[in-house]
């Protein structure tokens, strides 16, 4: 799994998204959504394995998904769409502090 951050501009608190991709999907899938977003949202992509030039992750499931993302990514909102929406809800029952939204 591999992840990508972007901040569209520095400020003292930004607004933190997550977004975890659907099945077969990419980062892409949420292009559309991340241009609107304020200049301030820092933004995070999940690429989640198997997916989008992730190499594959034999053995996975979602709640270990959830998990290695709650270690890797700062508290934020979290917004999933398939997949990536249950490995958001799994992140949620994990850990509810770190996951808004």
């Amino acid at each position: 799994m591999t992840t990508d951050v972007r901040s569209v501009a520095p400020v003292a608190e930004p607004l933190r998204f997550v977004f975890l991709h659907g099945w077969s999907l990419g980062p892409a899938q949420w292009s559309p959504l991340v241009e609107r977003l304020d200049a301030g949202s820092e933004v995070h992509h999940a690429v989640l394995p198997g997916h989008a030039g992730s190499p594959e992750s034999p053995g996975w499931s979602v709640d270990s998904l959830a998990t290695q993302l709650l270690e890797a990514q700062p508290p934020g909102i979290w917004i999933g769409g398939s997949l990536g929406g249950q490995v958001a809800l799994a992140a949620a029952a994990l850990a509810p502090e770190a996951v808004h939204g």
